[in-house]
């Protein structure tokens, strides 16, 4: 039931937005519940201000904010510079110079020169340019980018389920990357492809066909 009034509340958010020449609140406003202080409908946009935790249905816009217990976003969230602790977030995602102590992402996942601390775990394309992943991440997709990041271990799941996925999964390792632990193909249809500049112990590499370049 909460998945179903998040994609509703979704749904309201693209129709209201596609036409903001109207001064009138939308009709389909009076339907929500009633708001509460930690609670946000409709585009939001925060600049450098803290919070203990917010959720927001519909995408946000964030730059310099610290969310010191936990984000909800049932939407899109652009971030930049933000402090988050626990980020739960049903949308993509693209978070440059952000400091985060988890995550939870469904959805396309863009990281520059980011920081997470704990589990990242992403259902959805992932991307990291220059950051740095000091726990595990998880992730189901059959892309991930890595360019000039540092991790320690990357466990891919099944898209769907290993047996019916036929779409191979794989993982580039470019710009001088550097893997500390290991990547585990759950389901060993994977491949690795490596540049000359990053460094990575094949001996780490689990379910996968390797490829340096």
């Amino acid at each position: 039931m909460l998945k179903f009034f998040s994609h509703l509340f979704l749904l309201f958010c693209s129709v209201a937005y596609a036409d903001n020449t109207s001064q009138k609140p939308y009709d389909w406003q009076k339907y929500l519940p009633k708001k509460q202080s930690n609670t946000q409908y409709g585009l939001v946009n925060y600049d450098q201000q803290r919070h203990e935790s917010l959720t927001i249905h519909c995408s946000a816009i964030l730059n310099g904010t610290t969310v010191t217990k936990q984000l909800t976003v049932n939407g899109s969230l652009d971030a930049n510079a933000v402090n988050l602790n626990e980020l739960y977030v049903n949308g993509d995602v693209k978070a440059v110079n952000s400091i985060l102590n988890s995550a939870e992402i469904n959805g396309k996942t863009h990281f520059i020169n980011s920081q997470i601390a704990k589990k990242l775990t992403v259902n959805g394309l992932l991307i990291a340019e220059g950051s740095h992943f000091a726990s595990d991440i998880i992730v189901s997709s059959s892309k991930i980018v890595l360019s000039s990041s540092h991790i320690q271990n990357i466990i891919v799941n099944a898209i769907n389920n290993c047996d019916n996925d036929s779409e191979e999964q794989v993982i580039h390792l470019k710009n001088n990357t550097h893997l500390y632990g290991k990547i585990v193909f759950n389901c060993a249809k994977g491949k690795v492809l490596i540049d000359a500049s990053s460094i990575v112990d094949d001996k780490q590499i689990k379910g996968a066909v390797i490829i340096r370049n």
